[in-house]
Parts: structure tokens; C-alpha cells; sequence
């Protein structure tokens, strides 16, 4: 169960439709910043730069090392569509030794790995 309260259905549904989930329900206690927030969050998916494959891998690398089992199991649809395939899960495992991962799909599992472990260690050659 949730700490926070959802806002009223009444506020929800103005805002957001009748089958929005739970955490935009949450969000809908402050409408301003919730309607942001979600612009904010659209505008990423739809305009990033880097392929759908390579952000889903490094979102299931990160979710490994922070140990979120619900991140683990869940796999986005776009990144289905690009090619994301359960052997290609399990080799992150060991993403230096995967034979099915890019050069540059190891570099940003790589950069990940040390966003999520060791911040700290990131140099100028790591960027490189």
C-alpha cells in the first residue's frame, strides 16, 4: 500500500482520464507539478537520442546493481522491438565477455556500472 494518498478520483480523472495508475494518481496531489513531471517524462521517451535497445540494457544493468527484482522482471516493449532478447538479458551478466553486445553497448554498461557502483571513478578516459 501506498504512504501517500491518491488525489481525489474527481481531481484524477479531470486531469489524467479515468485509468491512470496509481502513481500518477499519487503525483496528482500537486496537478502543476504532476502535469510537468509527465510532460517532462514523454519528452524523453519520444525525443532521445539513443536507441531504445541500448537504453533498456543499461535500465536492466542499473536495476541488477541497485537489486530492484521488479525492474529486473520487466522488459519495455521498445526495447523488445529493438532487439532485446532474454540471452541478451542474461549476458549482462558478464557484459565485457557478451558476444552479443556492441563495443559501444559495453562502454555505456560500463559507464553505468560506475554511475551505480563507484560515481567517483569516472575519468576523462572513461568519457574517451
Amino acid at each position: 500500500m501506498a504512504r501517500i494518498s491518491p488525489a481525489p478520483d474527481e481531481q484524477v480523472t479531470a486531469l489524467f482520464g479515468d485509468s491512470a495508475p496509481l502513481r500518477v494518481r499519487i503525483y496528482a496531489q500537486r496537478p502543476e507539478l504532476a502535469v510537468k513531471f509527465l510532460e517532462l517524462g514523454r519528452t524523453f521517451r519520444e525525443e532521445r537520442l539513443l536507441p531504445d535497445r541500448l537504453i533498456e540494457l543499461v535500465r536492466l544493468r542499473v536495476a541488477f546493481w541497485n537489486q530492484c527484482r521488479s525492474c529486473m522482471a520487466v522488459r519495455y516493449e521498445e526495447g523488445l522491438a529493438d532487439g532485446i532478447t532474454e540471452d541478451l538479458v542474461c549476458s549482462l551478466e558478464r557484459p565485457q565477455e557478451a558476444s552479443d553486445l556492441t563495443d559501444a553497448e559495453r562502454a555505456a554498461i560500463g559507464y553505468a556500472d560506475l554511475m551505480a557502483t563507484n560515481h567517483l571513478a569516472i575519468t576523462d578516459e572513461t568519457f574517451d
